[in-house]
């Protein structure tokens, strides 16, 4: 697909995040616990939640481009005043772009007064899910493209794990002729380790499958396997 054509299709994704907070304080529901929804895009004004208000969440470009999606829990503490500090991840989408842009939207909540005075001493969870509206057909590895060298051992596309001593999160778009360009990998694996990594991607190649239809993409994420 010609860079072009993907961005303009990029831009018109619908995008969408669903906010799922999970409160712990009996003050919401008699069992202890409650969840409050809302959903925002990049259309949206205002986010309403159940206990305080949020600024518009903004998607992250670079997310967006690469059609990156997944979960995201945060907990975070309310201060007297009805902010939201000390917010941090509790469990990653294994994409920094979307826990990044999860803390900074949770520390655009607001809350009120009486809200605020019930949730002093309390370290309250929320989710976010990042989902992309639409169903999408990547391109696939053609097989026996990819050529291993030295500590990596071969690409797996769709693999969405996080990295680790076994292999490295990636994310990247692919040109018409099928080759992968503006490669980004998640994690720190070193310079040394990072470059070999491009470099096998470099030599895979990925096409479309004739019989699927559907609204075509350019982007694939996958984990570079090591030895």
């Amino acid at each position: 697909m010609p860079r072009s054509s993907a961005n303009n299709q990029g831009t018109r994704l619908k995008a969408r995040i669903h906010a799922l907070a999970v409160l712990c304080a009996a003050l919401y529901c008699s069992t202890g616990t409650a969840q409050v929804g809302a959903v925002a895009g990049p259309g949206a004004n205002r986010v309403p939640l159940e206990s305080g208000n949020c600024a518009r969440q903004q998607w992250p470009r670079e997310a967006l481009r690469y059609e990156i999606e997944g979960k995201v829990r945060i907990a975070y503490r309310v201060t007297p005043e009805g902010d939201v500090n000390d917010a941090r991840v509790t469990k990653s989408s294994g994409w920094a772009l979307l826990d990044d842009a999860s803390v900074a939207a949770a520390r655009t909540c607001r809350f009120p007064p009486d809200k605020a005075a019930a949730l002093q001493d309390r370290e309250m969870p929320v989710e976010f899910v990042w989902t992309l509206e639409g169903e999408r057909v990547h391109p696939g590895l053609v097989a026996g493209s990819c050529v291993p060298a030295g500590p990596i051992d071969g690409f797996q596309p769709y693999d969405n794990r996080a990295t680790s001593a076994t292999g490295i999160r990636v994310r990247f778009l692919v040109d018409g002729k099928g080759q992968p360009y503006d490669i980004k990998l998640e994690g720190d694996p070193g310079a040394a380790l990072a470059e070999q990594a491009v470099r096998l991607l470099e030599t895979c190649r990925f096409a479309f499958d004739d019989d699927v239809w559907g609204m075509r993409t350019n982007t694939v994420t996958g984990r570079v396997l090591l030895r």
